[in-house]
């Protein structure tokens, strides 16, 4: 009996911070914001949901143990290649600005929209394979 209520508890805690990360990606203001809303609080929100689970099924604590270290590991790796790719698409916007005379300080940052970030990929990508 405990056991299944500190499962189900362990379960919402989980549902509830998985709930907040898509409120961090949908309100926060630029990408690496969301990028880390979306980072920690999945990762907690699958940790905690794994735990409850335990609780709830003690035959499958096993697998997910697995699961939980395969978490662990790959999501801040996610991430890294995430923030890796729009640094890289922020630099070429940069050198583009510059290029056109403009202010690269009012162009540089974190690109807001994702209409304003997928011509940079495609004209980066263009360049690389030129």
């Amino acid at each position: 009996m405990i056991a299944e209520v500190l499962g189900a508890i362990f379960i919402v805690i989980g549902v509830v911070f998985s709930a907040l990360g898509v409120v961090g990606i949908l309100r926060l203001p630029d990408t690496y914001s969301r990028l880390h809303a979306s980072g920690k609080t999945s990762t907690l929100g699958v940790l905690f949901i794994c735990l409850g689970t335990a609780f709830l099924r003690p035959s499958a604590i096993l697998e997910l143990l697995a699961l939980s270290i395969f978490i662990i590991f790959s999501g801040p790796v996610g991430s890294h290649a995430i923030a890796a790719a729009v640094h890289r698409g922020t630099e070429a916007l940069n050198e583009e600005s510059q290029e056109q005379g403009k202010d690269a300080t009012t162009t540089s940052g974190v690109h807001r929209n994702i209409k304003e970030y997928l011509p940079t990929i495609a004209d980066t990508s263009a360049s690389d394979t030129q």
